[in-house]
């Protein structure tokens, strides 16, 4: 048996390979998934009647779209 089938023949690291082939699946769903419309129009209609300008709303959901964000010092 060479090295490669004793190492996918081990039941743990078969476990351990479909969970990381899950989770890659989960990852990628989430980054290719869209905010449902709908749910926007509530936010942006939500945030006008708490007396956010149109400036601060953008900017707010900018600011929650970014992939990185900055910390404030």
């Amino acid at each position: 048996m060479s090295d490669t089938d004793h190492f996918m023949s081990s039941k743990a690291n078969t476990e351990h390979l479909l969970k990381s082939i899950e989770q890659h699946k989960r990852n990628e769903e989430e980054e290719n998934s869209e905010i449902p419309p709908r749910l926007l129009v509530n936010l942006i209609e939500w945030l006008r009647n708490k007396g956010m300008s149109d400036e601060d709303i953008v900017d707010c959901l900018l600011h929650i779209c970014t992939e990185t964000q900055v910390l404030y010092s």
